[in-house]
């Protein structure tokens, strides 16, 4: 049992009787404990109480210890019952009722006269719970050690770290956006009482026991249309398919089926639940408006908790989705389940030619729309409340645990900078809105060849696209091995379903390439080096695949770019319905003839000569010719046949 002593600022222990109290002091009217005495002493300088209750004061002018007469104490108001104010000055008891905090007068009274002092005192309960009463913490403070009870109505003002707890006496509790409850231990939430996490709050639990009660968390999307959908995952259990999502046409709800890499719809949404992990694929209501706006989900259920797992389609891919009503760390789940391929996020937009999925490994993630775009969300390892995403475990199950949990209030895949990696976005775009990003990362433990877990496919899920190549496969994110090497080569893949204009340019960048390394895109098809940090690159393509014509370099090596006085010293022009083609003093080893789209019309080799005519069938157009010296170098010349 213990006393809080707030006039003194500390916690006084109840002594029990027949204790010797000293109070030391160092004047009249002053000492730690407040008790003084009115002596006939020029400069008394230390007090003493024996346990017959008899005073004595030290004077410091005769430097000896004299004895008077002692009175005694007196207290007022009256202590709580059971507890006494003794002879020494000590209160002693167990108080039969707790009590509030509160003022008492305690006199010391001898022959002289008399002292007294104020103290404010609370009896509590050492063993009682703390207590949220709806206005004060009773029975102390809670903390991050100890259980804690809240039975009246609670809304966060920051983060709260509790052992147990439990809500009850039908106490509304709100946790606040940007606000953590951590709970090292059990929740419980009693019939009648309720637990709100609003958008962007985190539960997070320590420990693997078992919840009770139910629980609502809240999840805003980024802003989607009517007709957009999500990839969601529960972080409760108890939540059903269309009570979430009421407005969603019922045959608009999907499971993902990993073996055939396509979404099959649930047959009765009304009656089927969440699976725990589970990735759903959900349209939006079908009252959400037609222009962008976010929307607002509602998961309501017994929290999960704990060590968690869910069957996987072994060698392929799995929608799954983050458990628990925290956020999660995404290269923590990746670690704990070897995963070696990248995790997808669904982010496309209804009715686009653009990539359906937003990719991530721990080289960094991409994105499907542009980081100055506000739905141009870039993730960045922190897995949100309710997200469900794809990927490959090699497992039979993929395992969750509290361990992967986190408390990050970030809201959104934003793109962050890392200082051990230097990285590179680029983008794709044309005059219509598609949109394809790819990432290159030069970061610790990467090779230039295949590397699990941070090496990411491209997921096929457009015929249009921008990738990078390892071992003639498709990439959206590769990672490149450290120290960087400037001479290095990075091949880049192209393909598009319909031909047009197109451009090439940086997203942005981080490490050293954002503190002055230059980035050359190299187009082996018109032989041009282009400086990215000058500005974006534009090109024609036909349809198809171009996996060979595209590359970054980081420098400008001799002979990479056309030799001004060879260029000018070839002449390129019509003579009847063939190409001409004049070298001067130089001999033509070979030439090729493209169409503007990047299409191959003719080929010649082994001219061997300073002169050539070449035959192109077709209409009026225009033609890149490339004409081959013996050298090896490479002259382009346009011309309109």
């Amino acid at each position: 049992m213990y006393v809080a002593d707030t006039y003194n600022n500390r916690i006084r222990k109840i002594t029990p009787a027949g204790v010797v109290t000293t109070l030391a002091g160092t004047g009249i009217n002053s000492s730690v404990d407040g008790i003084g005495t009115e002596a006939t002493f020029s400069s008394p300088i230390g007090i003493t109480v024996d346990v017959s209750g008899n005073l004595y004061v030290s004077e410091s002018y005769t430097s000896v210890i004299r004895k008077i007469s002692f009175q005694g104490y007196s207290i007022t108001p009256d202590l709580p019952a059971g507890l006494v104010l003794n002879t020494d000055g000590s209160i002693t008891g167990t108080p039969t009722v707790l009590s509030p905090a509160k003022d008492y007068v305690i006199t010391a009274t001898n022959a002289g006269g008399s002292s007294s002092t104020t103290v404010n005192i609370a009896v509590t309960d050492a063993s009682a719970t703390p207590t949220w009463t709806g206005t004060e913490w009773i029975n102390g403070t809670a903390t991050a050690a100890t259980p804690a009870i809240i039975e009246g109505n609670y809304t966060s003002g920051g983060d709260l770290e509790v052992g147990e707890l439990t809500i009850k006496n039908n106490a509304t509790v709100v946790f606040q956006s940007g606000h953590n409850l951590t709970i090292n231990g059990k929740l419980t939430v009693e019939s009648g009482s309720e637990l709100l996490l609003e958008s962007n709050a985190n539960l997070v639990q320590t420990t693997n026991d078992t919840n009770s009660g139910l629980i609502t968390i809240k999840r805003n999307t980024a802003p989607l249309k009517r007709l957009d959908y999500v990839l969601w995952s529960s972080p409760v259990t108890g939540q059903q398919l269309q009570s979430f999502s009421p407005a969603t046409l019922s045959n608009r709800f999907y499971t993902y089926d990993g073996t055939t890499n396509v979404y099959s719809a649930v047959s009765s949404p009304n009656a089927t639940d969440f699976e725990k992990g589970t990735g759903f694929l959900i349209r939006m209501p079908n009252d959400h408006p037609t222009t962008s706006t976010i929307w607002t989900g509602t998961f309501t259920g017994v929290p999960n908790n704990g060590y968690l797992t869910v069957i996987v389609n072994t060698g392929g891919y799995t929608a799954l989705g983050n458990p628990y009503p925290s956020t999660m760390d995404a290269d923590a789940f990746i670690d704990a389940n070897s995963i070696t391929e990248a995790l997808y996020f669904w982010r496309k937009t209804n009715n686009s030619a653009n990539p359906s999925y937003a990719t991530y490994t721990k080289a960094g993630g991409v994105g499907t729309a542009n980081s100055a775009d506000p739905n141009g969300l870039i993730p960045n390892g922190v897995i949100q409340v309710g997200q469900g995403f794809i990927a490959a475990v090699n497992y039979i199950d993929a395992v969750f645990t509290n361990a992967m949990r986190t408390t990050n209030n970030g809201n959104q895949f934003l793109k962050t900078k890392n200082t051990d990696k230097s990285r590179i976005w680029l983008n794709l775009t044309n005059d219509s809105g598609f949109f394809s990003q790819t990432l290159v990362a030069y970061m610790d433990k990467a090779t230039s060849g295949i590397d699990a877990a941070i090496d990411g496919r491209y997921f096929n899920d457009s015929k249009t696209a921008l990738t990078s190549i390892i071992k003639n496969e498709e990439f959206t994110i590769q990672g490149r091995s450290l120290p960087f090497d400037a001479s290095d080569v990075v091949p880049l893949g192209f393909k598009t379903e319909t031909a047009g204009d197109f451009t090439l340019a940086i997203d942005h960048t981080d490490g050293l390439f954002a503190t002055g390394q230059k980035v050359f895109l190299k187009d082996n098809l018109t032989n041009t080096l282009h400086d990215l940090s000058t500005g974006s690159y534009a090109f024609t393509s036909a349809a198809g695949v171009f996996n060979t014509r595209f590359e970054f370099r980081y420098q400008q090596a001799l002979g990479t770019i056309e030799n001004e006085l060879e260029a000018n010293a070839i002449v390129v022009y019509k003579q009847n319905d063939k190409i001409k083609i004049d070298a001067g003093t130089q001999n033509i080893a070979g030439v090729k003839v493209y169409d503007i789209g990047g299409r191959l019309l003719v080929e010649r080799k082994d001219i061997n000569a300073n002169t050539a005519l070449i035959a192109v069938n077709g209409t009026t157009q225009v033609l890149l010719v490339h004409v081959i010296t013996q050298e090896g170098s490479v002259v382009i010349k346009k011309i309109i046949q």
